[in-house]
């Protein structure tokens, strides 16, 4: 069995200052989410849809 390794300089990442979009591109993907109505779910949608996901309402 093989082994795959890989190094992540964790000072190149800087999560808190990153927006969405910088994380990744969802242009022209449909996003489903359950449970979009409110609480977990909605924040979810949120950051999906600024993304560039398209939602449903």
């Amino acid at each position: 069995m093989s082994q795959i390794g890989f190094e992540l300089n964790c000072q190149s990442w800087r999560l808190k200052s990153m927006r969405p979009q910088e994380l990744l591109d969802l242009t022209g993907m449909v996003a489903i989410v359950t449970g979009a109505g409110d609480g977990i779910g909605a924040g979810c949608a949120e950051i999906l849809a600024a993304a560039g996901a398209q939602t449903l309402d």
